[in-house]
C-alpha cells in the first residue's frame, strides 16, 4: 500500500514539474486585453489590440519557449482568420526566455 502511494506521488510530482510555463500568457474579452502575464513586446501587443478592435473576439493566447523558438498556441474558440492575422504579426525574435540576459553588453 505504501508503494502504491509513493508511485502515485512520484508520478504526479513528475507530471506537475513537466509542466510547461509560458512566457506569455493573455486573456481577451470582446477583442479587449482583460489579463496579461509574462513578456509582451510593446509592438506585438499594439497588433493585437488592432486586431480585437477590428475582429473582436474571446479567448487567450499562450507562448511557449521551443528549440526551434518561440511558439504561440491559441484556444479553440478564437476564429481562424483572427489566429491568423495575429500568427502573422507574431515576432519570432521579440521573447525573451527566463535563461537570457534582457540587457547584452
Amino acid at each position: 500500500m505504501l508503494y502504491a502511494f509513493l508511485i502515485i506521488v512520484l508520478v504526479v510530482a513528475c507530471w506537475i514539474a513537466a509542466q510547461e510555463k509560458p512566457l506569455l500568457h493573455v486573456k481577451f474579452k470582446g477583442g479587449v486585453i482583460v489579463w496579461s502575464k509574462g513578456h509582451f513586446p510593446q509592438m506585438f501587443k499594439h497588433n493585437v489590440i488592432e486586431i480585437g478592435e477590428i475582429v473582436p473576439f474571446d479567448g487567450e493566447i499562450k507562448v511557449f519557449q521551443r528549440r526551434s523558438g518561440p511558439e504561440i498556441k491559441f484556444s479553440h474558440i478564437i476564429p481562424q482568420k483572427v489566429k491568423q492575422r495575429i500568427s502573422n504579426v507574431f515576432p519570432h525574435q521579440g521573447f525573451i526566455s527566463d535563461g537570457e540576459d534582457r540587457k547584452k553588453g
